[in-house]
């Protein structure tokens, strides 16, 4: 009896454990390749549904494609026209791809080369402008020697009295450089006339020299003159003569203690004229006093 038992009970579990076993050598058995060719060639030739490859369960291949990858080859083998115009497809594809692929790199080196120029552009600005800052300093460093260079000129052959500080010719207009011309070229009639009040010295004519533009202000047509000149007895002197809105305006001599007055409005004619009314005064008191 117990043997009885034990032997149905094994044949059983033979019957349960035999169809899990079969079914996972089946999973691990590839399917080779003239089988699965066999199952599925004529298939892939209609025009039906979607081949099913269900049959074969999880199995793979024996060559390691995919079951999609041989069932595309089996039907461009049975349609070679089929592939030959989905390759002239995608050929063109591919070639309207490195068409657009070379006109964005073409782009891109132009957009790069634009970068590259406008770096080139702002780096030369860059220099101009140091390179402007250095010839500007040099120039106000050159402007300063020079205008340093006229002040020791002026105080080389400064008139006693004169500010230094506003001694500075500043270029003027046509019609102000004429109007200095002419005033400079005048000095000799002016020194002439002014010389007819002196009551000592005398004046040698024409022997102006040194005649110089000492300072300017064109926007107003004022400028100071400055010339020497002789004497007869060979002395020399200076006189500063004075412009406003381009006219005389007044002059000094170097022993006129920088009084800056009209012309022959000398100490002379001013110590003459006060012993003159003095004298006249004197006279008409005596007469007064006749009469008395």
């Amino acid at each position: 009896m117990i043997k009885s038992v034990r032997a149905s009970l094994f044949v059983s579990l033979g019957l349960l454990i035999h169809p899990v076993t079969a079914k996972a050598e089946d999973e691990r058995t590839c399917i080779p390749q003239s089988e699965f060719d066999t199952a599925f060639r004529d298939a892939v030739r209609g025009p039906g549904p979607a081949v099913s490859t269900a049959r074969f369960g999880l199995r793979s291949l024996c060559s390691g494609k995919s079951f999609a990858t041989r069932l595309q080859e089996l039907r461009d083998q049975a349609f070679p026209e089929e592939k030959a115009d989905r390759d002239r497809k995608h050929e063109a594809l591919m070639e309207e791809a490195r068409v657009e692929h070379a006109k964005a790199e073409n782009r891109r080196r132009i957009e790069q080369a634009r970068a590259d120029e406008l770096d080139r552009l702002y780096y030369l600005a860059e220099v101009a402008e140091q390179e402007r800052r250095i010839e500007i300093a040099r120039a106000e460093k050159a402007g300063a020697k020079l205008r340093a260079a006229r002040l020791e000129r002026l105080y080389a052959s400064s008139v006693p009295g004169e500010d230094l500080t506003t001694a500075v010719v500043v270029k003027g207009n046509a019609a102000d450089n004429r109007a200095v011309e002419q005033a400079m070229n005048q000095v000799d009639a002016i020194i002439r006339a002014d010389a007819s009040s002196w009551g000592w010295n005398s004046y040698l004519p024409g022997s102006v020299y040194d005649t110089q533009l000492l300072s300017r202000n064109s926007a107003y047509g004022n400028y100071v003159i400055f010339s020497r000149f002789k004497y007869r007895d060979n002395k020399h002197g200076w006189v500063k003569i004075e412009y406003a809105a381009r006219k005389f305006k007044c002059l000094t001599f170097h022993d006129d203690d920088y009084e800056c007055r009209q012309i022959k409005d000398s100490k002379s004619s001013r110590l003459m004229a006060n012993v003159s009314s003095e004298l006249f005064w004197a006279i008409v008191g005596r007469g007064f006093k006749r009469l008395r």
